[in-house]
This record gives C-alpha cells, structure tokens and sequence, in this order.
C-alpha cells in the first residue's frame, strides 16, 4: 500500500497486515504479533494494518489511535491468512544528504558499514561525548532478501547491494576473469555471505603476534573480543560470550543429507567436532550461524540497530569517500561523493578517521589519497603525500572449488526448499528450510600433519541448486517474479538438462577451499577517478604449492563422499568421475577454481620497522596521524576459516584501542 495522511513516504521496522472473513481471529493474531514485535524491540515503529475495506483498509497504530491508510483494495479470503509483510528488521535510519554535512566536524569518521565499520561506530557511539559519522557507499539493508538466510545467493552480482568487482586475467587459471562480490549495504559483506559463524586457529593470532610482531593480538587477547561481540544461544563456556549483539546459533534444524555427510566423515577417519571455535579446530561437524530468530544477523542488525536511537551517531548512506584529507601528515576528515564527477564534499574529524572499508576499499582509499607505493599514485595522477610500499601489497583469499554431487534419494536435502508454503512458513515464523542457508557442515583437514593449523577446509552445502556467480556453467541468479519468490530456485546452466534427464531433482556440494594458499596478490589504483574500481589481482596458484592443497582438498572430499550412502563417484558432476589422473584432476582445478569471498591483508599490521607494512599493531597508519585501519585488510595471514567474525573482533578491538587513546587526551587536557 502507498501510506497516505499523516505517513507519506514513512519507512517502519515493521509492518503486519491481515485480511480474511474472519476478522476477530486475524485481529487477534496481529496484537499477539504486534505485541511481541514491541517487547522485543522497545525502540521499533509497527504499523498495524486490518480492516480491509472496499477502498483499502484502516490501521491501528500501537497504543490505540485509528489512523486511514488507503491502498488497493484488500483481497478477503475465505480462510483466515496472516501476512507479516515487512518482519525483516533491516535498519531504519534518519534521512540526511552529503549537502547537509559539508564542512561539519566529528570527533570520529568511520568509513565502510561493514563487518568491522557498524561494530566500530556503535562502540565509538557508546561513549555520548563523542559525535561519530558513519559512512556506507550502498543503501540501508532495506531488500528483503537480505534478511531470508536461504536467499543469499540472490544479493550475489546485485549492482544495488555489490560492488561486484572482477579481477584481473589469471595466468594461473588460463588467464580467466573472476568474479569477487563484496557488500555494498549497510552490513556490508555480512549482508551478503553465508552467515557462517568460524574464528579461526588459535595459531593465526599467536602468528600474528610471534612473527609478524603484532603486539596485543596473540589468541589470549583477541579472545576477549571475540566474545564480548558474541550471544551464542548453545555454547556456554570459557570459549563463547552469550551476552553480545551478535547472536550465533546452531539451526533449528538440518536437512537430513548434512547428518548422511557427518557420518561419512566419520567411516573415513575424520573425528566429529561439534564446536569448531572451541579448544580444537580440526575435524568435522554442524555449523553455527550469524542469525537471530530465522533472519541473518549482519553486523548492522546486530551493533548498528540499536546504535541508531544515540544522538551522536550519524549514518551516511549512498555516499561514496573520495579520499582522506590531509594535512602536515595528518588526517583531518575525507571528502565523499554520491556520484561521479559530482560535487566532492568535505567532512572533517577532530579526532580520527577510521578506515573499515575492506581489503580493496581501504588500500584504494589510501592510495587515492597519495598514500602507497610513490610510483603507484603518481603513474595515474595522484599526488604522493606519503610513501607507503605496503598499501594494497600482501593481497590474500580462500580460493576453492565446487563439486556437486547427485542424490539417488528425495527429500534429504535444501534443493526443493523454496515452496510457498516454506516460504510462509518462513515469513510468518521465521522457521523452516529458508532458514537455512544451505551451508551446514564444514571439515577442517591439514595436508600436512606438522602444520600448526589445517589448512584445508571443505564446506558442505545440503543442495545443488546453490549457484556460483563467476563461472560459464552456474552463471545466472533467477530473479523473483513475485514479492513471497523470497528464494526461488537456482538452477545451474547447463545443469537442468541433466537433472531431469537422469532423473535426479536433488544433490550436494563439497566445497573445497584452501585456507592458507601461499600465493600473493595486489590492489592498485587504476585512475584518479574514486568511481573508478581499482586493480584487482590476487594471483591464484601463482605457487605451486597450492595447487598440492587443492589436490589434497579434492581428493579428501572424493574419499568421504564414497563413504555416503546414495552419493557414489558415479554421481560425481564436477570434475566426474571420467577425471581420475592428477594431470587431469589438475586441469580441472585451473579451470574450476574461483574465490570463498574472503580477500585480506592489503593493510599488513606489523613491525613498524617492517618495510612491508602499513600499519602498527595500533592499527594507526604509519607516517600520518589521525588515521586508522580497521577491517580484513589488517591481517598480515589470513585466518584459518571464514573470515566474518574475526573482521568484527577487529572493529571491536579498534573501538577499545580508539577510546583507550580518547581517554588519555581528555586526561591531558
């Protein structure tokens, strides 16, 4: 409906409507709703809807007060039906322009609402003395299919909500192209991924500190951060918080196929482990996951909401950084833009700006403002301010590779999840299939048994509908052809044909993925135009090493497949069981491979005296004051598993390094 009288253009948390003959009933059903929609979030607007009308329907708004709404005429049927049309908490922010804001003064300029940038800005915010600016590029986290965890892939390669970068030809990969989505929304890459809730080995951070000199950042102190972010709803012990904004779970339920899998792993010699963020990180087991209630958890639902009720937080959206302003080597705000070759203006930070724009945001920031390599900026027009060799070097990512497999049974797994009466099921209740985003089990494996952590990790999806974006024969997202088509169906290219020629509707995907590939990349910019993406080049099986741990991947997922009932190398798709020699399997991987979404390390946090990195173990950047960095980018290795949780631990630890050093200016003063 158009909102009409006394709410023209008005966005509410949350709206619930109902029309049936039965109107006692639905009324009732709706304050039941409405009632719980407001214990549960005090600060929420609800716009309840009933009494449909020959010329559209009255609503009645929380405590008492009847307020007309017009709209098209409510459709009555001959059951009672209950549709909670807008349960998706996405946030709900205070209009404000880049206009509005030219030449105004923060104490601090949080750019990127990421992972890291909305746990930043809404610790920051907690203290009221200080006024805190964030800025997103994308648009408040307002599209439904955010919120549904099995529609995931539908953000995938959306211009409204990704950046959708491509990288550079791959030499390795006969020179391909591949795809790279990263979040363009509040909530940034958390709006998009698979909601996977994994921190990592205990020796990636004991690394970080012992090799890299990253003071303050062994296990023992990142530990603390990890669970003052976390609600954790089935861990309660020394390893989990159960009091943070973000609530990790274990899912109501799982498709059959998952607990098929877990077994199989078990036949083949790998140990089950029901908390992979425990006290060991090897073996297999259920994943736990970023959502509350049946709705993802971004770091926007989870820090940012509640933030947005503070006076001293400002959201930005749609507003694009130019680059950070300068002067006498120190920062002193950024200059954003909506659109380009449009007006650039200036915002200013008395304190800090705080870099949480992601491994290719945050390098390409600092390179368009004269920060990086000297020969880098000036080849394309830009200034040198500072000479920094490190910024956008140390390009790392969790490359991997997809092997669907055929089921010889139905109704195990996620693959005909979306009907509609899943689809209600999930609307109304936030319960069943589309709860799920399909990824339900991982394995974590070394290759090698003297590695201080696996370096291998194989996620299982319980479908084979899930497509990827990047590649010739999973090429294209459906797109809904009606507001409750939440999730349709993802049919891979190529692959229908197959399906139903042999008869099978149903599979699952074995996800190969290499945790600690030892081949490095770069981002670089690419023109002095900021709307101009930078260079992405990650290098891909650049060592050949790699291409050993993709093998062992393959291999492993090959041996515990063939432990499963119903799931025979015969049923292999991808690579097929016509491919066994390794000069074959070998092949296929250079043609197959693709990226987890999981680029870090172009602001490598180390040594000072280290030639290679960008910043202290402050996370300040070297040779500029005022100017922090805060997101994947920082990590000088990447993490032993998926990287959204460590991401908001860093936001976390930033907030605490950031107030710690507010503290002792007030002091001084």
């Amino acid at each position: 409906a158009e909102y009409m009288g006394e709410f023209p253009n008005h966005v509410f948390d949350n709206v619930a409507s109902a029309t049936s003959t039965k109107m006692d009933s639905a009324q009732r059903r709706l304050n039941v709703l409405a009632a719980h929609l407001l214990e549960n979030q005090p600060t929420a607007s609800v716009l309840l809807a009933a009494e449909p009308t020959a010329d559209g329907i009255r609503a009645a708004a929380p405590p008492s007060r009847r307020l007309p709404v017009t709209g098209k005429q409510a459709a009555i049927g001959a059951a009672a039906v209950v549709v909670a049309g807008t349960v998706f908490y996405h946030t709900r922010l205070r209009e404000i322009s880049i206009d509005q804001l030219e030449g105004k003064n923060f104490d601090y300029i949080v750019v990127g609402a990421g992972s890291a940038g909305c746990a930043l800005a809404a610790r920051l915010s907690e203290d009221p003395t200080a006024q805190v600016l964030l800025i997103e590029a994308g648009p408040p986290d307002s599209k439904k299919e955010i919120h549904a965890p099995y529609a995931w892939p539908l953000q995938m390669g959306d211009p409204t909500v990704d950046w959708s970068f491509v990288t550079q030809p791959q030499p390795h990969l006969n020179h391909r192209h591949v795809r790279w989505p990263r979040g363009k929304v509040l909530g940034g890459s958390s709006a998009l991924n698979v909601m996977i809730y994994m921190r990592g080995n205990k020796a990636d951070y004991d690394m970080w500190r012992d090799q890299f000199g990253c003071e303050g950042w062994g296990y023992a102190d990142v530990l603390p951060y990890f669970k003052k972010s976390e609600h954790n709803t089935t861990h309660k012990n020394e390893f989990h918080g159960n009091q943070g904004p973000l609530r990790v779970t274990h899912l109501d339920s799982y498709a059959p196929v998952t607990d098929r899998f877990l077994d199989a792993c078990q036949k083949a010699g790998v140990p089950l482990n029901d908390d992979f963020n425990g006290s060991v990180q090897d073996g297999a087991g259920k994943n736990q996951f970023t959502i509350k209630d049946g709705e993802r958890c971004s770091s926007a639902a989870g820090y940012l909401k509640a933030a947005l009720s503070r006076a001293n937080l400002t959201v930005l959206v749609n507003a694009t950084c130019t680059r950070v302003l300068l002067d006498k080597g120190r920062a002193m705000g950024v200059g954003v833009a909506s659109e380009r070759m449009g007006h650039e203006s200036r915002i200013y930070a008395r304190h800090e700006v705080v870099l949480c724009a992601g491994a290719i945001g945050s390098p390409h920031i600092l390179q368009l403002s004269g920060i990086g390599a000297r020969e880098e900026v000036e080849a394309v027009g830009i200034k040198s301010e500072v000479h920094l060799p490190g910024v956008g070097k140390n390009l790392q990512d969790h490359p991997f590779l997809i092997m669907p497999y055929f089921l010889n049974e139905k109704g195990l797994t996620l693959d005909n999840a979306d009907t509609m009466l899943n689809i209600l099921r999930w609307t109304l209740f936030k319960s069943g299939p589309i709860s799920s985003p399909g990824c339900e089990a991982s394995v974590f494996l070394r290759s090698d048994a003297s590695l201080p952590y696996p370096d291998m990790q194989l996620h299982f999806y319980a479908l084979a509908g899930q497509n990827e974006h990047g590649q010739a024969q999973m090429k294209y997202y459906l797109q809904p052809t009606n507001p409750l088509d939440l999730a349709n169906r993802y049919r891979l290219k190529g692959w229908d044909k197959v399906l139903f020629k042999r008869g099978h509707l149903e599979g699952c995907i074995v996800v190969p993925t290499l945790l600690h590939a030892k081949s490095r990349g770069y981002i670089r910019v690419n023109s002095k135009d900021p709307f101009e993406p930078p260079l992405i080049q990650p290098n891909y099986l650049q060592d050949p090493s790699d291409l050993d741990v993709a093998m062992f991947g393959l291999k492993s997922a090959r041996r515990i497949i063939g432990e499963m009932r119903g799931g025979s190398l015969d049923n292999e798709m991808e690579p097929g069981h016509d491919l066994q020699t390794d000069e074959e399997l070998r092949a296929w991987i250079r043609d197959r491979l693709m990226t987890c979404y999981h680029p870090a390390g172009t602001c490598k946090m180390g040594a000072v005296q280290d030639p290679t990195t960008v910043l202290d173990s402050m996370l300040r950047v070297k040779g500029v004051e005022g100017l922090r960095v805060a997101d994947c980018s920082i990590m000088p290795e990447i993490v032993s598993g998926n990287t959204n949780a460590p991401v908001m631990m860093i936001g976390e630890k930033a907030a605490d390094l950031i107030l710690a050093n507010r503290t002792r200016h007030n002091k001084k003063q």
